[in-house]
């Protein structure tokens, strides 16, 4: 019987990220005796293997989906290129209201 402290406790152990990542493998290969504990770290890692694998398949798609991702390639769309000028008015418009509020 784990008390659930200790998989909290756990689960912020795996957080951490290097070390993590060396502690999730060590304990899901039999390195702890205690049956419940060694399935968490295997589920914990199957978890991060998932999360690593559908975070490059996000990352290989269309760049103008995921701009935060790509930086500033979403400056070709064809949206931004109409809207420029409305774009820099509204930009002017924030930087006075915030010079004058300053």
């Amino acid at each position: 019987m784990v008390p659930a402290l200790h998989f909290f406790l756990y689960q912020v152990v795996f957080a951490i990220p290097l070390v993590g990542l060396i502690v999730v493998v060590i304990m899901s290969l039999e390195a702890t005796k205690n049956k419940n504990i060694r399935n968490f770290a295997r589920a914990q890692l199957i978890a991060i293997v998932v999360g690593n694998c559908s975070d490059d398949v996000v990352r290989s798609g269309n760049p103008q989906l995921f701009p935060g991702v790509y930086g500033d390639i979403w400056i070709t769309h064809p949206w931004y290129k109409e809207n420029i000028n409305l774009i820099n008015l509204a930009i002017a418009f924030r930087n006075q209201e915030l010079w004058l509020l300053g």
